[in-house]
């Protein structure tokens, strides 16, 4: 496509492709250039300001006459809400307003104060930041993410953040928008109502979800996991998958989380170094520990989600510091004598009630112990993992999966699965 010499004329093309297709507008130093982002890689080269400049309405334009040159927007498509968005009078669109520059430095920050009530409802401390409730002036309720200063460079950031703001999947938790001030940044969300799924299978709420559910949101999980490894333009490796990372929304379908600052892999190349350490002690994979034992790849996720599916059958986490024996230390290695003796039904105390309960906690523990392979290429891609959590690849028992194996005293039902 080439930009039209008439504007009223261009005018009409970006309606278009505007009703049909999610974009991105980025306006640098007055100069505007639209980009679709299409199946077909759709793209309208620099289009002049007297095209474009009429899609914004009165207020932002006098924003940007005001600060001239030095005037930096970029806008994500987000029909949300009316305090953050700019309304394109072309369209009857409304967009999210999801970076700010310095120039609109004032007004972003009491927006997220305002969003978030004076910063009092926070969630929790998760990964590279804390977790703030929000509320949207149409009620839509959001999760903002306050950056840690030290973690993150400018240059990430922005290398980043607008590549995962045009990731749509319906297991992955939706980013809304983005800020940018300074040394300041945050991450907006969608707010995931029922929390994560570290209190259905750790907490007191453990005993909520039956094996029915565990198998959904095993399978729904991976989906989320094989679109960031495989359907993505570039691969990207989420490094944390844990229960805390999956969280589920008002119908309980789990939706992967905190993948927003995951380091982006060429899709050309196999593997990727690492720079930091990152995953967390119990999920991550030995190779993200120490480079010695291979590149991180893609099958490094594949352990964090079968130690996470572990945890899933056992009802309890997989490592227990304060156990009293070493049966209840490191509950996959228990687990595996189970399955290597046949005996499913003592996966979880008192919650198989049936054969098809037995049938799944059969094959999750089976997909747990093959996704947490010592050797990364005897872990399966997630793609494969789709196929047999949906019955079309056979699950047989797997090889030892540990480098190491301490035989295990015979010890009770009740040792296996005690609290956390």
């Amino acid at each position: 496509f080439r930009s039209p010499a008439s504007p009223v004329h261009g005018l009409q093309i970006i309606k278009l492709f505007l009703l049909l297709f999610p974009w991105s507008i980025a306006c640098t130093n007055f100069k505007l250039q639209v980009v679709a982002h299409t199946p077909f890689g759709f793209l309208l080269p620099k289009t002049t300001t007297s095209v474009l400049k009429r899609i914004f309405d009165k207020s932002y334009k006098e924003d940007l006459k005001s600060h001239g040159r030095s005037a930096k927007l970029a806008f994500n498509v987000r029909p949300l809400v009316e305090d953050a968005m700019v309304n394109l009078a072309a369209t009857s669109l409304s967009w999210m307003l999801v970076f700010v520059s310095k120039v609109f430095t004032d007004t972003t920050a009491l927006m997220i104060k305002r969003y978030t009530n004076n910063f009092a409802e926070k969630l929790g401390q998760r990964g590279f930041g804390t977790v703030l409730k929000g509320k949207l002036p149409n009620e839509h309720l959001v999760a903002i993410k306050i950056l840690d200063k030290s973690k993150h460079s400018q240059k990430q950031f922005m290398n980043e953040v607008p590549t995962l703001a045009r990731i749509h999947h319906i297991h992955l938790v939706r980013l809304l928008g983005y800020c940018f001030q300074g040394s300041k940044r945050a991450l907006v969300y969608d707010y995931m109502v029922n929390g994560s799924l570290e209190k259905y299978i750790h907490g007191d709420d453990k005993n909520a979800l039956d094996w029915k559910q565990l198998h959904k949101i095993a399978m729904s999980t991976t989906r989320g996991i094989s679109y960031l490894h495989e359907d993505c333009a570039s691969q990207i490796l989420h490094f944390d998958i844990k229960p805390h990372n999956v969280l589920l929304d008002a119908t309980y379908c789990p939706k992967v989380a905190d993948f927003g600052l995951a380091k982006l892999a060429d899709r050309e190349g196999s593997h990727i170094s690492l720079t930091a350490t990152m995953g967390t002690p119990g999920y991550a994979a030995l190779e993200v520990w120490s480079k010695n034992l291979g590149p991180v790849t893609d099958r490094s996720d594949v352990y964090s989600y079968g130690m996470l599916v572990m945890g899933m059958v056992g009802g309890r986490k997989n490592f227990d510091m304060q156990a009293s024996r070493e049966s209840k230390l490191y509950y996959p290695e228990w687990a595996f004598k189970q399955v290597e003796n046949g005996e499913f039904g003592r996966l979880r105390k008192n919650d198989i009630g049936g054969e098809e309960d037995e049938s799944i906690a059969k094959m999750l523990s089976l997909l747990g112990l093959w996704c947490i392979q010592y050797n990364p290429s005897h872990r399966p891609a997630m793609s494969k993992v789709i196929k047999m959590l949906e019955g079309s690849i056979e699950l047989s028992v797997p090889p030892l999966p540990f480098p190491v194996h301490t035989t295990l005293p015979t010890t009770s039902l009740t040792d296996s699965s005690s609290n956390m």
